[in-house]
């Protein structure tokens, strides 16, 4: 019987479902060194059915090399691969290629092919081949694609950009809070200024689960910042809403600001003083120093001074320090004994270039 039969033969056994019967047939074509590319795609076929998929591979590939013009052999290791039997994205990104360049491919499958293309590529950390290709830039993609750059740490490419790309083109209400947080994280470590983390927090903080600590603490220290630069709060702010709406449960920070709000001095006061006894900590000290101030309570106020702030952001904590600095003069200067006085030259002095120093306050230290 010549080989063509036999091949017609291996087929119906195929068909038959009968892959002992088939396999018994080639491997006695394959002891013999025939090398046929039918051959080969039926020996894929017969050890993919029975669960040896590294063999059923290395078939497929036998019969790429033979002939990589014919489409069987590329199908059968997408199939595989689609299948999650082979796992070879760098060589599955060479098998897709060369099904694109089949003849007569319909329009529906260079589409499925391309996509898919696209999805191996942010797999494989590839991020500028993947978005290189318009057509296959759709939202399904742009979702891919940032969970899969946020997820990365190595990657040398300009993130930023493509990031805020696919947030532009996707409904960012529809990712849920992990992907936000893991955004705004992100997003804030780039940002230079409270301008631009503010803005990134406009775009992500609403979708983020209650009572996130990391969340709610920058957004208190945003509050407390615009708190000792303008000494009053105003309740209308997109930083306080933000606030109010991350917060589940209210702290100690959140009760004193409700209080200011209101202008409930004495309310404050109280809150203050209880609060007090116990161990202060920031940003609930940063709530605190107007008040204080305002009753004239320096020693206090220079004593909350020396407690330590958490490191937030570059940003936050430049200017924050900015905010401070002009805080702990005023304190220096109400004290005003000669102790007091001399540090409070000492801190002109050395920061005289401070845009938070009142200039009145200046004048009259060197008068």
């Amino acid at each position: 019987m010549g080989t063509k039969a036999i091949l017609k033969t291996i087929r119906q056994y195929i068909d038959a479902k009968d892959f002992k019967k088939a396999s018994e047939i080639i491997e006695d074509l394959l002891k013999q060194d025939v090398s046929d590319y039918l051959l080969f795609i039926f020996a894929a076929i017969t050890n993919g059915e029975i669960g040896n998929n590294c063999e059923a591979v290395n078939y497929y590939k036998k019969a790429t090399e033979l002939d990589a013009e014919k489409p069987l052999a590329w199908q059968g290791l997408y199939k595989l691969y689609e299948q999650g039997k082979y796992v070879d994205l760098e060589h599955i990104l060479t098998v897709i290629q060369n099904l694109l360049r089949l003849p007569g491919i319909t329009p529906e499958k260079v589409s499925v092919y391309e996509k898919e293309l696209g999805f191996i590529l942010l797999k494989l950390k590839r991020f500028d081949e993947a978005f290189s290709n318009f057509d296959r830039l759709d939202v399904e993609f742009y979702c891919e694609a940032l969970k899969a750059m946020l997820s990365i740490d190595d990657w040398d490419g300009d993130r930023k950009k493509l990031i805020e790309q696919c947030l532009i083109k996707i409904d960012i209400g529809k990712l849920d809070d992990k992907i936000h947080k893991k955004c705004v994280i992100l997003r804030c470590s780039w940002a230079e200024t409270l301008e631009e983390i503010q803005d990134v927090l406009n775009w992500h903080a609403k979708y983020i689960s209650f009572d996130d600590e990391w969340l709610t603490d920058l957004l208190r220290y945003f509050v407390i910042i615009s708190y000792l630069e303008q000494r009053q709060v105003d309740p209308s702010s997109d930083i306080i809403d933000m606030l109010k709406n991350a917060v589940g449960r209210e702290t100690e920070f959140e009760f004193l600001l409700k209080h200011i709000e209101k202008m409930e001095i004495s309310l404050s006061i109280k809150n203050i003083d209880e609060n007090l006894r116990s161990t202060c900590k920031w940003p609930y000290i940063g709530l605190t120093l107007p008040l204080l101030l305002f009753q004239e309570r320096y020693e206090q106020v220079l004593s909350l001074l020396d407690i330590m702030i958490p490191h937030m952001h570059p940003a936050i904590t430049k200017t924050l320090n900015e905010a401070i600095f002009g805080v702990r003069c005023e304190a220096l200067y109400g004290i005003h004994d000669d102790s007091a006085l001399m540090q409070l030259n000492l801190l002109l002095t050395n920061n005289s270039n401070s845009k938070r120093l009142r200039r009145d306050m200046r004048l009259t230290v060197m008068i």
